[in-house]
């Protein structure tokens, strides 16, 4: 009994730490968008949340190149090597953020070209801090491959002080823009990161003759090719349509979508982050079926329970809620809430079954799954050009509702397959 009660002790511990460090990534972008929301002018932001989109499409390749990989591959195969692991990996970033960094130069480049300054701008900044950025995904989930959250919670206080310490401080001095919020991201990034990097740090030396460089490149690619379309078709419905919306309607009304979509992100973003937890969780569980199994239905249950819960708070207090936090800007689409705040409980079930796959390094199964439901999302489109922001937030719902239903098909048909890669 003793020992049982130990490790509740030990994992009631990390896992308040992972509670923490979740709350405070999501607070962070959470307050984040707001603030910005309202201290920016209506175009201004829409070109700060149309550029944001571009980085999530670079984190979701990002991710499943380098730290989704990780966290199945770190606690399993490289756990005895984890530091020269983690080195290669760095490597990794590195290169990636170049590549990054220059095509959002390039993409600069031509839209200063076209007139489009605003968006313009803020793409060359994000281009500029992107390796700094990338950096906190990087450090962050390696915090989780060495079952470590309290490392990551204490580095997310610290991107939450300089983050918000800096952004009062750049209104007060009057200097608020997209070039000096991604340079204030990238900053806080930047400290977080390395107080991170001291507590787990990688190891550079001996990589080319440890043969290990070449393993892990086969490994993540071996993964990558699976998960790079399915992480592409995942970000694809919820960000479409900040460059849809704008050829119809104007920039402004991405701002306007996004001011909305601010009020569901904290729930996603904990359901993404949970998903991420939940996969090394499993990866220890794939022995044992029938606690696979009950995992998988746990997390189903409790996430689909909290997107319930969440839908309810939203549909009451939308009005109110969406004039509070904008000083009174974008009320005049609160209604449209009702049918964004749907997306958190079909986003919860798809959560739970993609992390299910990739624990069993399956990521094919889920790429298939989201190229199915993206044919929900080119029909939907017509819904933009139709209804404009009231379209967008119904096919935003239709495709998470489309996405979930196929993998749940998946699920029932494939699941004797599933553990044929294990």
């Amino acid at each position: 009994m003793n020992g049982v009660s130990t490790n509740l002790v030990r994992w009631f511990k990390k896992g308040s730490w992972a509670v923490m460090d979740q709350g405070l990534f999501a607070g962070s972008g959470f307050i984040l968008f707001v603030l910005l929301a309202r201290w920016m002018p209506l175009e201004t932001y829409g070109a700060f949340a149309t550029a944001f989109a571009v980085h999530g499409l670079i984190v979701a390749i990002y991710e499943s190149i380098l730290t989704e990989p990780m966290l199945v591959f770190g606690p399993g195969r490289y756990q005895k090597d984890f530091s020269q692991y983690l080195g290669t990996l760095l490597l990794g970033h590195l290169a990636f953020s170049l590549v990054g960094g220059l095509t959002l130069v390039l993409a600069y480049a031509i839209l200063d070209r076209l007139g489009q300054y605003e968006l313009a701008h803020a793409l060359l900044a994000l281009g500029l801090v992107q390796p700094f950025v990338l950096l906190r995904w990087f450090t962050r989930k390696s915090c989780y491959a060495t079952n470590v959250p309290r490392v990551a919670a204490l580095a997310g206080v610290l991107y939450m002080i300089s983050l918000v310490g800096g952004l009062y401080g750049l209104q007060a001095a009057g200097e608020i823009s997209n070039v000096t919020a991604f340079a204030l991201i990238g900053a806080a990034t930047l400290i977080s990161s390395t107080y991170v990097m001291m507590s787990i740090p990688p190891v550079l030396t001996g990589l080319r003759t440890s043969g290990l460089l070449s393993e892990v490149v086969q490994d993540h690619w071996s993964y990558s090719r699976w998960s790079v379309g399915s992480s592409v078709l995942r970000w694809a419905p919820g960000n479409v349509y900040y460059f849809v919306l704008p050829l119809w309607v104007g920039l402004e009304a991405n701002g306007a979508f996004r001011a909305l979509i601010n009020l569901c992100l904290p729930l996603t973003q904990t359901y993404n982050t949970f998903s991420r937890l939940l996969v090394p969780a499993l990866v220890r569980a794939r022995e044992n079926r029938g606690r696979f199994r009950q995992l998988v239905h746990q997390g189903m249950i409790l996430f689909i329970l909290g997107g319930v819960l969440h839908w309810i708070v939203l549909s009451a207090l939308s009005e109110p809620l969406v004039a509070w936090l904008y000083g009174g800007k974008y009320s005049e689409h609160a209604y449209l809430l009702i049918i964004l705040a749907l997306s958190p409980i079909a986003k919860g079930f798809t959560a739970v079954s993609g992390a299910s796959f990739r624990a069993n390094i399956r990521p094919d199964l889920e790429f298939w799954a989201f190229v199915a439901a993206s044919g929900a999302l080119l029909l939907s489109l017509a819904l933009v050009v139709l209804y404009g922001l009231r379209g967008a937030a119904v096919s935003f719902v239709l495709t998470d509702v489309a996405a979930a239903c196929t993998l749940a098909w998946i699920m029932l048909v494939h699941s004797p397959a599933i553990t044929s890669r294990i």
